[in-house]
């Protein structure tokens, strides 16, 4: 893992899944959470966001179009 990135898990199984997180740093530092979510490189596939936003593919694509510049 590298510090300061968001980090995401999918369960691609058909069961729920139960996940243990912790994180080593009290002061992680700030991340511009929109533009590393639909901005980052290599992108964090559409179908991972569709599904964790509960938003359809097309508002996930119109959102990382906005971002495509990596602001």
């Amino acid at each position: 893992t590298r510090r300061g990135l968001v980090h995401f898990q999918f369960n691609v199984g058909k069961e729920d899944a139960t996940m243990v997180v912790s994180f080593n740093s009290q002061k992680p530092g700030i991340i511009f959470v929109p533009l590393t979510l639909f901005g980052s490189s290599p992108p964090i596939p559409t179908p991972v966001l569709s599904k964790a936003l509960r938003v359809d593919a097309s508002v996930v694509d119109l959102i990382k179009s906005k971002f495509a510049g990596g602001y």
